[in-house]
């Protein structure tokens, strides 16, 4: 059986939810043009409220972030591995986000916003970490490919998600990481 609830609430005069050319989104609504607010920036608001990282821990709840370049390489430098083999893969951590592995040309950061668990991040640093022993030189590493990289993720055992994953779920076009159907 569906439920479609439609409901009226009044917000303060601000633009909550906006269409690509940022002007408010609005729908007809017993007669009148309204105002209209989505589920997703219902859910951005709760997931990003104070009061759910307070009740659940902060180390609890996932990272929404193009910036996993960055977070790996302190991974790896907490791991002992050297800044010269860190500045040969950094680009390359930038290519997950997208099936192909293209890397972006800046490098510090991936094609894609994608919502992390602490433990994704732990596992792309623990993969690179690995292939990079596996290379007897700084030359080696370059040679990479960040497509080898994510497959070396995608390899990787389960990882569990976060609290606000499993509420919100997450969708994904790398295959290193899976996606999580929501549970609201």
């Amino acid at each position: 059986m569906l439920y479609e609830i439609h409901m009226l609430k009044n917000y303060p005069p601000v633009n909550l939810n906006r269409d690509e050319s940022g002007a408010p989104k609005s729908c007809m609504f017993a007669g009148t043009t309204r105002g209209r607010v989505s589920s997703q920036c219902l859910k951005r608001s709760w997931r990003t409220s104070s009061v759910l990282s307070e009740a659940i821990g902060a180390e609890h709840l996932g990272i929404r972030t193009r910036k996993l370049p960055q977070l790996v390489a302190e991974r790896l430098t907490e791991l002992g591995v050297s800044q010269e083999y860190i500045d040969a893969v950094f680009q390359k951590i930038s290519g997950f986000g997208n099936k192909e592995g293209k890397e972006n040309k800046d490098g510090s950061y991936t094609a894609q916003i994608i919502f992390y668990a602490p433990e994704d991040i732990q596992a792309v640093a623990d993969a690179v970490h690995d292939m990079i022993k596996d290379c007897a030189s700084v030359k080696e590493v370059k040679a990479l490919k960040a497509k080898d990289l994510q497959d070396a993720v995608k390899g990787a055992d389960v990882r569990p998600i976060t609290l606000d994953m499993a509420l919100f779920g997450r969708m994904v076009t790398s295959n290193a990481f899976r996606d999580v159907e929501a549970a609201m």
